[in-house]
């Protein structure tokens, strides 16, 4: 058995467990107004297996491959590594259904940022704001208890549904990526978005805070 990383912090460990047969560990809860974000557990496996091999799931616009049971069985088991890569399942508040998934890692060792995505699987939960209401709590999050100076994500030249979730969440369009992605046996430019702390810091003292449109991120022990 081995010991899984805390998806919220490299320093912090959940008990062991076995992958088939485990103890629920405490864990972050991030609540919205509608959904709420929490770690993946090995309950979620079969749901988030049958997800990542759906391509209609994955999107026009995203990265898709299949994944093996085994290799995800793998990536569960072993710690995040030095990039930190950890997906937070998006929920609805109301009925606990999964409609998402969204993820924080580093993408580079030097610079002080992290970089972050968001997908809603089912494509009849899309344009629902529940993307939007995810990628606020987790920057808020990110900002609130990491030592960081900004927060990034990228995205296909043509994916307009996240480069809007990301202009309301405060993020400016900063650069373009010439051939970075490589979908529907193509390559395809991508753009970089990024907000700094500092702006983030402005938006909350100036009124128009992340969650604005939802009350404030409760962070809390769930047993």
């Amino acid at each position: 058995m081995n010991q899984l990383w805390s998806l919220f912090g490299k320093k912090a460990k959940f008990k062991s467990y076995d992958v088939l047969n485990y103890h629920v560990s405490p864990m972050i809860l991030l609540r919205g107004e509608r959904i709420h974000l929490r770690p993946l557990e090995p309950s979620d496996l079969k749901e988030f297996f049958r997800w990542i091999n759906d391509a209609e799931a994955a999107g026009e616009f995203d990265v898709f491959g299949i994944t093996s049971w085994a290799d995800l069985e793998k990536w569960i088991r072993e710690p995040s590594g030095p990039y930190e890569f950890s997906a937070l399942v998006i929920e609805r508040n109301s009925t606990k259904d999964k409609v998402g998934v969204a993820v924080r890692y580093i993408s580079h060792p030097v610079m002080c940022h992290m970089e972050v995505g968001f997908q809603i699987w089912d494509k009849n939960e899309r344009n629902k704001g529940y993307a939007t209401e995810a990628a606020r709590l987790l920057i808020d999050y990110l900002f609130t208890t990491r030592d960081l100076t900004r927060v990034q994500a990228t995205t296909h030249v043509l994916n307009k549904p996240a480069q809007r979730v990301l202009e309301k969440c405060g993020f400016a369009r900063e650069g373009r990526l010439k051939s970075a992605l490589f979908t529907n046996g193509e390559h395809h430019d991508a753009y970089v978005y990024g907000i700094t702390r500092r702006k983030w810091k402005l938006l909350r003292n100036n009124g128009n805070h992340l969650n604005s449109e939802s009350p404030s991120t409760i962070i809390s022990p769930m047993m």
